[in-house]
């Protein structure tokens, strides 16, 4: 209603006024929308007023009749939404400066306008706002794709070092907590009154944390609160010897000491921004599935269906999902009700003015993102201990969505369900995308040097039929290979394919699952058929070649196995491997 209100004092006096007000309220209401998040609502108003208003605007149209708004009078606005110079506000100049708009901004615009043009043309009672030679152009804005910034994904270096980064500060954290919550379980420890000042609470953190508890039931101040307000001793004590960070780790997080908990989430479960730092503590259920007790977070995607996140409960293991948010939600206790409106919200902290904040409170009417700032903030310097480069939760998202969709064997349902999305234009970046036209590439490459090989090799080295979890591109069934296009084997060319068929037991680029019954199979296979080659292939070529590939087998891959790998591969039927060369 709020933003209806605006648009109502804008257009009040126009004669478009109905044309622009039973638009909006088509389109807001329409059923089959999933819009719930009052930014959306904020967002198309605020796209009609800084385009098509200023056009008309410019343009002397404020006065014409909604009849009027035709063809070429479309196409006019397309033309200045790509040309005309923003009308920049005060505060903006400085940041945006001046020039026409970006490309993309004058094609949300745009769109806002078509939305409401398709709202009116949805409903027959409102036919007659519009003019019968009203025909939007097709494409208005062809080139919005190279206009965009795309997404990175990380490198996998990057991303477990972000990981490992993540894991070292919850642990550590949690173990902190988790001492000195003990301690406060106990009984009261005094501060050391054979000292004297702020000595009485050195090297007695115990005291300073009791000393704390029993004078700040609910919020720990900043330091310069309890100088002003509590001087004295302990306040003096946590200055000079241990800081107010420490001291007041275990009653409350900052932003920055809650961020790796966050991160770590992220990590695990793929999750939108938004959708992560705005779940609630009535969205976090304990269900069965699976054969077994999970945890489920009921996700909220503001511009789109809300999705489920679920996770076996693991309650020894501190860093599962599930113990990480029973400790947030143990460790937010004190402050959670002071936190007013976000006491919801599963993710709150202690701001540096005392003040209880959640990392995002942009799911409530009404609301700014006023605490998005703390995560910047916190992001940053957690980059900075770290010695890591900037990134971004989105760059994160698409990191893990990569590794699902190479898992999956590039499966759309598996991308879609771990993406928590069915908007087309999701499922034409999975198969146009960036990292799509890559792994397509490399399963082409991969193919391609197959069959290659194939074909120098009249026929000896081939994959068909054989198991898909090993490396295709080893030159032995069976085998895989660290680096196949640079082989230290004799005979071999940097940057070909190796087809040293036979020969990789003997090679140090060589890799054998040795938990596989199948792997087994074919490194007795391959063993036998040394011996074969004994009586059909030149002596000079098996000593020199195969003679070592036979005592390495021997010595060292076969005996690898365990026993019941060793049974179980007695049950395999494999593929003939071939003559020896």
């Amino acid at each position: 209603m709020q933003q209806l209100e605006i648009l109502r004092n804008t257009v009040q006096e126009w004669p478009t006024s109905d044309f622009w007000l039973q638009g909006y309220v088509l389109w807001a209401n329409d059923p089959k929308s999933k819009r719930k998040n009052h930014r959306q609502f904020s967002n198309f108003v605020g796209g009609l007023q800084n385009g098509v208003f200023e056009f008309m605007e410019a343009h002397d149209y404020l006065q014409i009749q909604s009849t009027e708004i035709d063809t070429k009078w479309v196409n006019a606005l397309v033309d200045w939404l790509k040309t005309a110079d923003r009308k920049l506000k005060k505060r903006a100049i400085s940041s945006l400066g001046e020039g026409p708009r970006a490309y993309n901004t004058a094609r949300r615009q745009y769109l806002y306008f078509k939305a409401l043009i398709d709202a009116l043309r949805g409903n027959a009672r409102c036919s007659h706002l519009l003019s019968p030679k009203l025909k939007l152009p097709r494409i208005p804005f062809p080139d919005a794709e190279e206009h965009g910034k795309r997404t990175k994904r990380l490198s996998d270096e990057l991303w477990l070092k972000i990981y490992d980064a993540a894991v070292e500060e919850v642990t550590e954290t949690i173990t902190t907590c988790y001492e000195s919550w003990n301690i406060l379980e106990g009984d009261f420890i005094a501060p050391d009154e054979n000292r004297a000042g702020s000595g009485r609470f050195r090297n007695n953190f115990p005291a300073v944390l009791w000393g704390l508890k029993n004078r700040h039931p609910d919020i720990i101040p900043t330091i310069r609160e309890m100088q002003a307000e509590w001087p004295g001793d302990l306040t003096n004590a946590i200055k000079e010897h241990i800081s107010i960070y420490r001291a007041s780790l275990c009653f409350q997080p900052t932003a920055r000491s809650l961020f790796p908990f966050v991160l770590l989430l992220y990590i695990y479960s793929q999750a939108n921004t938004g959708s992560l730092r705005t779940l609630r503590i009535n969205d976090i259920a304990e269900i069965e599935g699976f054969g077994g007790q999970r945890v489920a977070w009921y996700l909220s995607k503001p511009r789109g269906s809300d999705y489920t996140r679920s996770f076996p409960i693991d309650r020894e293991d501190i860093l599962s999902p599930n113990a990480i948010v029973e400790f947030i939600i143990h460790w937010t206790r004190r402050i959670r009700r002071l936190a007013g409106d976000y006491r919801e919200f599963t993710f709150i902290f202690v701001n540096n003015w005392g003040n209880v904040f959640p990392f995002s409170a942009s799911s409530m009417p009404g609301k700014k993102t006023e605490a998005c700032g703390h995560w910047l903030s916190a992001a940053k310097d957690f980059c900075r201990v770290h010695s890591l480069p900037h990134f971004v939760i989105k760059e994160l998202r698409l990191t893990g969505l990569h590794v699902i969709r190479e898992r999956s064997g590039d499966d759309l349902l598996a991308h879609k369900v771990a993406s928590g999305t069915s908007t087309e234009a999701v499922i034409k970046d999975h198969y146009e995308g960036e990292d799509a036209k890559l792994i397509r590439s490399q399963q082409l490459g991969e193919a391609m040097a197959n069959q290659s090989r194939w074909i120098t090799s009249n026929g000896r080295i081939h994959q068909r039929g054989n198991n898909l979890s090993e490396d295709l591109l080893a030159a032995t069934p069976g085998w895989n290979c660290l680096d196949c296009f640079n082989s230290p084997r004799p005979g071999q060319k940097p940057g070909r394919l190796c087809d040293a068929f036979g020969e990789c037991p003997a090679c140090p680029h060589s890799v054998l699952d040795t938990d596989s019954p199948y792997c087994f199979a074919r490194a007795v296979q391959l063993r036998n058929e040394i011996t074969d080659a004994f009586d059909y292939m030149e002596y000079e070529r098996w000593a020199k070649v195969f003679s070592p590939v036979a005592k390495r087998l021997d010595e060292y891959w076969l005996n690898l196995f365990s026993d019941e790998c060793i049974e179980a591969a007695r049950l395999l039927n494999v593929n003939d491997l071939g003559r020896l060369t």
